[in-house]
Order: C-alpha cells, then sequence, then structure tokens
C-alpha cells in the first residue's frame, strides 16, 4: 500500500524493540506503534516483515498483515466519502481506534470524543445563574445537538473535526439545516449549543481549534424568505428532468430518479435512500414510511413514475449521496431552459445578509424535490391539510413559508372559494 511503512523503534539494539508504523500523505505522516515487539536480526528492513526463518516471530507477522489490511481499508472508506483524508492528529485517532478498538491519547482530541465528555459533565455541573444542576433538557438539547452534526458530516461529507472547522464548515452547516427545514431559531440552538461546547474545549481545556474557525462568523439570522427566493420545479419542468436519456444506473440516473421520488412524494432524502420493499404498498399504491426526523408515520401515493423509478431499482431507492445527488441534479436542471432564470436570494455570510444574484438550477438540491411536491399539489388546490398529512408538517404557517405562500394569497385563495360557493 502506498505511504504505508513498517519500521523497528531501534533498529541497532540486540533486545526486543517495538515495531512502528507511518502513514505519508499530502506531506503529513502518521506515526504510531503496532503494539507488536521482534528482535532486529529477526526483521527484514527491505521487505518490511518478519524474517521467514524466526518462526517465534510468525504471530508478530500475522498481526502485521492484519493491521495492514485495517489500515488500508480505513483510509480507502475514508478517500471515499470525503474524498480527502483528514489532519494527520485526527486519521492518527481513526487509525489507531480502528487497529485496536480503542482511543488513544494525542495532541489534540475527537470532537466526537469531547462533545461526549461535555455532555457527561453537564449533569454534574450547576447553572451559573439558579445555582441548580443543569435542567434535563438542556441535556437533551446537546445529545440532539450532536447526532445533527454527525448526520451533517456523514451526509454531506464534511469532516468535522477541531482542526478541519472553518467559516465554510459553517456555511454548509446553515445550508443543509435548511434543507432539513429546520426553523431559525432551532438552527440557532444547535450552533449556540456547538459554539458553546466549541468554547470550552478552547479555554478551559486548551484544545487547539482550526485558525480557520471564526466564532464571531458563526451567527444565525431569521430570515422569511420572499415567494420568488422559493425554487421549485413544476410539472412541466419535473416532465422535462423526467424525459432526459440518461444511461440507465448512471450517477446522473441514480440522482434523477431520487430527486423525481421526492417530488412525487413529497419524502425527505434522508427517508428515500432507506427506501425498502417493506415500504411499498403495490395494491394499495401508496408507500407507508416513518420518517427520521419527526419519527412520525406518513402514508404517501406511488404514482406509476414511482412505481417504475422502485421497480425499476429492485423495489429499493438507489445508493447515493446527497453531495453527489446535490452536484448532478444542478447540471441536469441546467438545461432546462426555465430554469435558467436569475433570482436574487438573501442569504447570511459571516453575520450579514446578502443578497446574491443566482441562476434557478444552482439553487435546486436535494431539497427542492419535497418543495416542488408541496408547491405543486397545493397550487393545484389540494386542501394543505392533506399535503402536510404526506409531508409530516404539523404547524399551517411552516407549510406555508415552505412553499412561499403570503398571506394575501391566501386571502385570494379564499375569496375565490366564496365565489365559488356564493358566487
Amino acid at each position: 500500500m502506498n505511504g504505508l511503512r513498517f519500521f523497528l523503534k531501534d533498529p541497532k539494539v540486540k533486545v526486543e524493540t517495538p515495531v512502528m508504523f507511518s502513514y505519508i500523505y499530502a506531506g503529513e505522516r502518521v506515526k504510531s506503534t503496532t503494539k507488536q515487539k521482534i528482535k532486529p536480526r529477526a526483521w527484514n528492513q527491505t521487505a518490511q516483515c518478519v524474517r521467514k526463518n524466526f518462526t517465534e516471530y510468525s504471530d508478530v507477522q500475522k498481526e502485521l498483515t492484519r493491521i495492514k489490511i485495517v489500515i488500508s481499508e480505513t483510509i480507502q472508506n475514508l478517500t471515499n466519502k470525503y474524498s480527502s483524508l483528514p489532519p494527520k492528529e485526527e486519521l492518527k485517532r481513526i487509525l489507531v481506534r480502528k487497529m485496536f478498538m480503542e482511543d488513544v491519547i494525542l495532541d489534540t482530541t475527537s470532537l466526537w470524543d469531547y462533545f461526549d465528555y461535555f455532555i457527561s459533565k453537564l449533569s454534574k455541573r450547576k447553572n451559573p445563574i439558579t445555582n441548580r444542576p443543569i435542567a434535563k433538557s438542556t441535556i437533551s438539547a446537546y445529545n440532539q445537538t450532536l447526532q445533527i452534526i454527525k448526520s451533517f458530516e456523514e451526509e454531506t461529507g464534511n469532516v468535522m473535526s477541531f482542526l478541519t472547522l472553518s467559516n465554510h464548515t459553517y456555511d454548509n452547516l446553515i445550508e443543509f439545516l435548511e434543507e432539513e427545514e429546520y426553523s431559525a431559531n432551532t438552527i440557532g440552538k444547535h450552533i449556540k449549543n456547538l459554539k458553546c461546547v466549541l468554547n470550552r474545549a478552547q479555554t478551559e481545556d486548551n484544545i487547539p481549534i482550526s485558525e480557520s474557525y471564526n466564532s464571531n462568523y458563526w451567527k444565525v439570522f431569521n430570515i422569511d424568505k420572499s415567494p420568488d427566493e422559493i425554487v421549485f420545479l413544476n410539472e412541466v419542468e419535473l416532465k422535462q428532468l423526467e424525459e432526459m436519456n440518461l444511461q440507465k444506473f448512471s450517477i446522473a440516473d441514480k440522482a434523477r430518479d431520487i430527486f423525481l421520488i421526492g417530488a412525487w412524494t413529497g419524502l425527505r432524502i434522508s427517508d428515500i435512500i432507506e427506501i425498502k420493499k417493506t415500504n411499498i404498498d403495490l395494491e394499495k399504491g401508496v408507500l407507508k414510511i416513518r420518517t427520521a426526523k419527526s419519527d412520525s408515520f406518513v402514508v404517501v401515493p406511488m404514482i406509476k413514475i414511482i412505481e417504475d423509478i422502485l421497480i425499476k431499482h429492485d423495489f429499493k431507492a438507489p445508493k447515493i449521496s446527497r453531495p453527489v445527488i446535490n452536484k448532478e441534479i444542478k447540471v441536469l436542471c441546467s438545461s432546462i431552459e426555465s430554469l435558467n432564470e436569475e433570482i436574487f436570494i438573501v442569504e447570511q455570510k459571516g453575520g450579514k445578509l446578502l443578497k446574491n444574484k443566482f441562476k434557478k438550477f444552482e439553487r435546486v438540491g436535494t431539497h427542492t424535490g419535497r418543495r416542488s411536491f408541496a408547491s405543486n399539489f397545493y397550487r393545484q388546490v389540494y386542501p394543505a391539510q392533506q399535503i402536510m398529512a404526506a409531508t409530516g408538517h404539523k404547524k399551517e404557517k411552516d407549510f406555508y413559508k415552505y412553499i412561499g405562500v403570503t398571506k394575501g394569497e391566501l386571502a385570494m385563495d379564499f375569496a375565490k372559494e366564496i365565489k365559488k360557493i356564493y358566487g
């Protein structure tokens, strides 16, 4: 394996010495012990293994072979998942944990380990204002933040460690939370919790944090988007996307199919990728799903296009990551003329509100499919409560904000219905 090397800690001694490993990548070098010892005369330095005639060290060689496989698989998995490897301290922690299934003391600490440590200490601390024990609801909120941040890393490929945090991480995290339809207040709560953990790690436990992390940049504003900023694909645009001639089972084809499932069922991407044969009721023509975010049971209609997609993929959703879907669906939508229209959107960047110009297709992502479902069916005069039963929205106020319907539009819709009845 390129970059991996086994060597002796002290090759000049006559007694047993530890066998070390090192892994070199991108100008960085990770080094640690293999927990194996051997006499230098039994070691083949060129081949980096035990000499064949020293059978008393056969168990050492077996362990080194196992370690080589573990390191190789771990490096491959990290590269596939994140495209690049984390900083060397974080990589060392991961490799040692994988090799020996235990923690390792490093110059820096894992963000996840520290977050767990922080939460465990909360139950033993007192509120500095009330002098009472920290409320269980507060501890629960920090646990929720931890799970959300872990989901963010897993689904977007952003490596979350003390040494990789940056303003770019914050921007991506805000976008992820908005796509998951968390309210501004909820987003603000989780950002506040994360900043509190980072501040304690830095100021009280002297854990180094990336110089690219700027606490003042991590702010949250409550922004009400105007209807013009709500991007969704209408039925004509969805049909154009459906009819694109793509190679079967290609990355683009899978991304398109996932998007269309969302656009015709209203399911979130996190629920779509979990669809299995047991969720499908062909006789009744519905999908029965327990949603991950709200833990609510929803039944959504399965029209022919959805049935065709699921049959095509052997009655389960195609496997593809959120970042890849976002990238591919933008490329596909860029070929739809109406999605090249320019729009202005207010965004928060570094504690400031900025009005930026985009083409519509640039704002299309995994969340756009679900929003297309809600927007299209509402504009076909389906009752909001029926659509909310499929999307899982609990409050009409949140639903109308989600699809960009203003109070004025609601009043006009009401007036039209009254006119139908009374003339």
